[in-house]
């Protein structure tokens, strides 16, 4: 492809040789393939390029799919134009794109680097462990860190808070405990990291991917948009250890730090050396710790050595398995009876037995409870392990949002970097319906743990909740890597486009042959009713209830439960003679005569379906006014089942209920999509009702 090396337009300055996009202050390292496709609209201005046309010309002709040009254009106008993804790149819809780039503002100068001396990979980092285990296997334990020879550092600059990404330690012993001390100071350092306020950290779910990699580091640094690479390496001799460290610039590969330390092992002397090296890479990173950081660092967690393993163990299995596996508790009740003092290890005990009773709906432990929160308040009061320990309390014990929502806030003042931090902050947003800061908690996540995809898939969900749907269609193109629930969502977000509802079963399948992976069969379930293949719906129904191969999970989502869904599509179908036995069934399961405060609200939901399903209208409105008074309670509750709400309406054909139902929905948060709700089937029954009608016409409109 014949292009300019150079490019300028606005305030950029574009060097289509090195993929760098300069403005006066500040130079950004394009991925190679975004690179090659700016360099082609800017050579291609004014001029209708086809999806084939931008293949050919950017991608050699290679296959590829939309989802990759997808990504790589959303990538181009986040960085170019956040406020206007149109303004250089437009989208004729159906037919392709169109660049138009301005002139040069100004002349751009690019921020002078240096070169770097030597090109870095992991390999390289291994052998230097080699040597320097080699040497240092008979030396005296030195008790002070001195720099080992390295190319010479230069100044860093950054125009915004440094990103930095460590990388999983090395070891050159095979032995348990050498991974086991390599394990641990990583994910202490990271710890200490994401405590500064000056820096961010990419978390540990990220840089794990990275562990014995041999890419470079420059490499490693666009996957993880990070600005520098810190990487070590550490080697148990008996009751000493050494430890050796380097920062890089990710930009440019050049040396930015190095420190050695040699120590003897213990957990206080672990801890000490964790934040000395914090210390050093702020200085390199001319970057100012705050009297907090400063303070923070000084904390030593433990200086037990078994209860440090205890501690780490339990970390472990929270990163494998999650808060729910029984070993996780076990690991930490070891780690405080190991060391009564081990503020962090309390702090999360609490929260596993307050998510553990949240999770069984259960209280019995409130007095216990109160005791380790009293234990945490005076061995460290207004700490931040004793805020976060307030905070599972307060949000799964008590419930009380508010405060929740008040307490992770200062605790997220004095860890403003640990994605744990902000995912309980989206959770108590969520709860408070406060879902554009969930957004934007979310948002923040996914800049330190951009290898997750989970952080994607939850951004776009919430952004879809308030209606964002550019938004959300922008984080799926944004992603590191595509999984089979990101590209269900986009799916969904297709209809915007194409209308297309009949055609959503056979995406939803050619997604999953693609992926070699399965969606939860409730989601084929309600694609099926979507596209009015009721005798699909059956077949899926069929396929979870009698567990034949390749039948998927049905989802947590409590509604609508198999026998539920399955009375929902006899009913499309006219079947009344196969629901009356179900109906007498589902009647008898619930065994409610009445609705009390104590009643679930996803019963009263069922209660209503039921109605519908019998032909109540009045009764279903009754029911639904009393699902939406125990859902105001909790606004999560709310947004994310009105949805299921307004269909019940429709099916009753309470059309003056359905229609403020809906727009309801549409005004405030809530997965009441525009572009498909009121063409599924729930609203047949009132789909020529003249008040239906205005809100399809205005939705269209």
């Amino acid at each position: 492809m014949d292009q300019a090396a150079t490019h300028a337009f606005g305030p950029w300055r574009f060097d289509a040789l090195t993929g760098d996009l300069s403005t006066a202050d500040s130079t950004t390292r394009l991925e190679p393939q975004v690179a090659r496709l700016l360099a082609f609209f800017l050579d291609h201005q004014d001029v209708l390029q086809t999806r084939d046309d931008l293949i050919d010309g950017a991608w050699d002709g290679r296959l590829v799919s939309d989802h990759a040009i997808n990504r790589c254009i959303s990538i181009l106008r986040h960085t170019l134009t956040p406020d206007d993804r149109n303004a250089y790149i437009e989208t004729v819809v159906r037919r392709g794109f169109v660049s138009h780039f301005p002139p040069a503002e100004t002349e751009v100068t690019r921020p002078e680097t240096t070169p770097s001396t030597q090109r870095r990979t992991r390999r390289g980092m291994a052998a230097r462990v080699v040597l320097v285990v080699l040497i240092a296997v008979a030396a005296v334990v030195i008790e002070r860190a001195w720099p080992p020879e390295a190319p010479p550092a230069r100044p860093f600059s950054a125009t915004d808070t440094p990103l930095i990404a460590v990388l999983p330690f090395m070891t050159t012993s095979l032995d348990e405990d050498s991974e086991f001390l390599a394990k641990g100071m990583h994910d202490d350092l990271l710890t200490r990291l994401a405590q500064l306020q000056s820096l961010r950290v990419v978390s540990r779910t990220s840089v794990q991917g990275y562990r014995g990699t041999e890419r470079n580091i420059r490499e490693i640094g666009r996957a993880l948009r990070a600005d520098a690479i810190l990487e070590g390496g550490i080697q148990r001799s008996g009751d000493n250890v050494r430890i050796n460290m380097q920062l890089i610039d990710a930009r440019d590969d050049s040396h930015l730090w190095a420190g050695q330390y040699d120590r003897q092992l213990s957990a206080t002397n672990l801890f000490t050396v964790q934040s000395e090296i914090t210390e050093a890479v702020s200085t390199a990173l001319h970057t100012q710790l705050t009297e907090q950081d400063s303070s923070q660092l000084k904390l030593l967690p433990t200086d037990n050595m078994a209860a440090y393993r205890a501690w780490h163990q339990a970390l472990q299995v929270r990163f494998n398995n999650g808060m729910g596996d029984p070993a996780y508790r076990e690991y930490l009740e070891a780690a405080v009876e190991l060391d009564p003092g081990f503020v962090r290890a309390w702090a999360e005990l609490v929260g596993v037995i307050s998510y553990t009773g949240f999770e069984k709906g259960e209280t019995s432990a409130i007095a216990h409870l109160n005791g380790l929160l009293e234990r945490i308040r005076k061995l460290s009061p207004g700490s931040a392990e004793h805020l976060l320990a307030q905070t599972y309390y307060t949000y799964y014990t008590l419930r009380d949002y508010p405060l929740a929502g008040d307490l992770v806030r200062q605790v997220r003042g004095m860890h403003p970097n640990d994605p744990q931090v902000l995912e309980l902050q989206s959770w108590i947003q969520r709860r408070l319906g406060d879902f554009d800061g969930k957004a934007e908690s979310v948002r923040l996540a996914s800049v330190l743990d951009p290898m997750n995809p989970y952080w994607n898939l939850a951004l776009s969900a919430s952004l879809m909740v308030t209606h964002r749907y550019d938004e959300a269609l922008d984080a799926i193109n944004y992603a590191a890597f595509r999984t089979v629930e990101l590209d269900y969502t986009q799916a969904l977000l297709s209809l915007r486009d194409t209308g297309d509802l009949a055609g959503l079963p056979g995406a939803l399948s050619a997604i999953e042959r693609e992926h070699g992976d399965t969606l939860m069969a409730d989601l084929h379930w309600n694609a099926a009713i979507g596209a009015r293949d009721y005798e699909g719906a059956l077949e899926v129904i069929d396929a979870f209830e009698s567990g034949s191969a390749g039948a998927q999970a049905w989802t947590h989502h409590p509604w609508p439960e198999p026998t539920l869904a399955h009375m929902v599509t006899l009913w499309f179908m006219g079947d009344t003679e196969g629901l009356q036995p179900l109906l007498a069934e589902a009647r008898e399961r619930l065994g409610i005569d009445e609705i009390t405060p104590q009643t679930d609200e996803y019963d009263v939901m069922n209660l209503a379906y039921l109605a519908a399903i019998d032909g109540d209208q009045s009764e279903t409105e009754r029911l639904v006014r009393a699902w939406q008074r125990k859902a105001s309670q909790d606004l999560a509750n709310l947004a994310n089942n009105t949805d299921y709400a307004c269909r019940v309406l429709g099916m009753a054909g309470a059309t003056a209920a359905t229609v403020q139902c809906l727009r309801d929905g549409l005004d405030g948060p809530s997965m009441v999509m525009p572009f498909m709700e009121p063409h599924l089937p729930f609203y047949d029954a009132i789909r020529e009702a003249p008040a239906f009608v205005t809100l399809v016409n205005s939705l269209d409109d």
